[in-house]
């Protein structure tokens, strides 16, 4: 993963959202949704006179442990790529962060109440890295996961694509069973979920003239039809440590 990364520019990967539709309706469909969460959580844990201890795993460019850290007493960034972690350090210098494998976590056990992971379960070994986030979660804390979803409708027709063309698909998304399982066997209890955007695969010329709308418009028809979007891009669960 270190070299799918640090093959990107930051700044390019950090700001996509502001030039492609597709992303940008990612960006404003999700980013508020975990920002709030990440505020509720610290709130609950607050009134409690819980001291927040949080750890952001597969950090990027930092934009979530910025804001982790708002509302946090103790938060820690941790990332495999030196090239994000640069960048990171020099736009927001205030941030701490852990240059590190998510399969070797370098802390003690128990030494969050919060974790949070944002795109990085699909590069890895997922049940190796969770065990490793479990064990370094304290009794009682909380897990927020952002991963794509295995029956995704944008992301079905690229591993087709991909597997014709001969290449290699590297991200191996869940389904949100698979998330379940896995989680539970860990000592995870569900909370919340939420799956439920509208994104699906058109060609970039597509995306870029009706690409937001017709998004939009595919998650409100999907909410006529399922309670939750069975084909949705990106899944968002709550977990809480027993």
């Amino acid at each position: 993963m270190r070299i799918i990364y640090d093959m990107i520019d930051p700044e390019i990967y950090e700001t996509r959202h502001e030039r492609c539709p597709r992303e940008a309706y990612l960006y404003h469909h999700w980013r508020p949704v975990i920002s709030k969460l990440i505020q509720l959580i610290c709130k609950i844990l607050r009134k409690y006179y819980i001291k927040v201890e949080a750890l952001d795993v597969g950090c990027g460019t930092g934009v979530y442990t910025e804001e982790i850290s708002r509302y946090t007493q103790k938060c820690v960034g941790l990332d495999l790529s030196e090239n994000m972690l640069e960048y990171a350090r020099k736009k927001r210098k205030e941030l701490n962060l852990v240059l590190a494998d998510a399969h070797k976590l370098p802390f003690r056990d128990k030494s969050f109440n919060l974790v949070v992971t944002v795109g990085l379960l699909e590069y890895v070994q997922k049940d190796s890295v969770l065990k490793e986030i479990a064990m370094v979660m304290r009794k009682g804390a909380f897990l927020i996961v952002v991963i794509p979803n295995k029956y995704s409708m944008y992301r079905l027709p690229i591993k087709i694509l991909t597997k014709i063309s001969g290449r290699k698909y590297v991200p191996k998304e869940p389904s949100l069973k698979e998330m379940l399982r896995s989680s539970h066997q860990l000592g995870f209890k569900l909370i919340w979920y939420k799956i439920d955007d509208g994104l699906i695969f058109i060609p970039d010329f597509l995306d870029k003239v009706i690409g937001k709308y017709l998004y939009i418009m595919i998650e409100r028809i999907s909410k006529l039809i399922f309670r939750r979007n069975p084909f949705s891009n990106v899944m968002l669960l709550l977990l809480y440590k027993r």
